[in-house]
């Protein structure tokens, strides 16, 4: 991929002067770098400039670098977005992926490895941290063992995906035209399987099964 513009979002001006010579050596080609140190600013160069890639920090002065990826998006399916932060927790990892992140480096990487892996851009892999990729498999190696361990019938799948909507054990009786007593009987059945106690849990748990 020819990447020719880049943008920093970084409020650290040392770390701005390391992106700045990391991706001087990771992507030669590129001749043009600009720098925002919060999200207003990014906005702004982002409607004067056709970005390729965007480097870009999650915790700035006026929100969340995260924030800014659907609007780059937006501007431009094509861009870029790598995430590089010193937040390594599975949530924000996850929340800025969701969000459209293309990669996610941890700032306390070797310069040497944050350059290698910039430069797996060029080549179409999506820069990742160690740490990062190990999350991300653990994560759905998890999730693989819940949908295999718990192995929900048809039925208690649709009745965990109606709570997750917020229906009531009324609203589903209706809905699926059975009575209080089988639905309150299946959401035992559900609780049991999923090793929960809380509509609260239910939710997320259909979330994370991919039950909607």
């Amino acid at each position: 991929m020819n990447i020719e513009q880049c943008l920093i979002v970084e409020d650290e001006l040392l770390f701005q002067d390391l992106m700045s010579s990391y991706l001087q050596q990771a992507l030669p080609n590129s001749n043009q770098a600009f720098y925002a140190n919060n999200v207003a600013e990014a906005t702004q160069l982002l409607a004067m400039h056709p970005i390729q890639l965007a480097i870009i920090d999650i915790s700035l002065p006026d929100g969340r670098g995260c924030e800014l990826i659907p609007k780059l998006k937006e501007a431009n399916e094509e861009i870029l977005c790598v995430i590089v932060t010193i937040a390594d927790d599975e949530e924000t990892v996850f929340e800025c992926l969701q969000m459209g992140a293309d990669g996610y480096l941890l700032k306390n990487e070797p310069g040497s490895v944050l350059i290698d892996k910039l430069q797996d851009i060029v080549n179409g892999a999506p820069p990742l941290s160690g740490d990062i990729s190990k999350k991300i498999l653990q994560h759905f190696r998890q999730l693989e063992k819940k949908q295999k361990k718990h192995d929900l019938t048809p039925r208690e799948s649709e009745i965990l995906s109606l709570i997750s909507k917020g229906l009531n054990r009324t609203d589903i009786a209706e809905l699926l035209t059975l009575s209080h007593y089988t639905i309150a009987d299946h959401i035992k059945s559900i609780y049991r399987k999923l090793g929960i106690s809380s509509r609260a849990e239910a939710t997320r748990l259909a979330i994370e099964l991919g039950i909607e």
